[in-house]
């Protein structure tokens, strides 16, 4: 439900000790990249809840979406 409201979503994996975030991720101007996603993993020593691994997560995007000036541009 909510990849399909393109929200972020972060997982919590016990057996590995970190959140698997899924996040959406446009260009520099917020246009769609017909499905683009960060996907990483945050450590349980960086944050202590879903909430913190998303804040991290969300910050790490938006500083690659910032030097993504078009669809084309990031397919070339």
């Amino acid at each position: 439900e909510k990849l399909a409201m393109r929200k972020p979503i972060a997982v919590r994996i016990e057996k590995d000790q970190v959140f698997d975030l899924l996040i959406p991720m446009t260009d520099s101007k917020g246009r769609d990249l017909d499905g683009g996603f960060v996907v990483m993993e945050v450590p349980y020593a960086k944050a202590s809840n879903e909430e913190e691994a998303l804040k991290i997560g969300v910050a790490v995007r938006d500083d690659v979406q910032r030097q993504i000036p078009s669809k084309k541009a990031l397919y070339q």
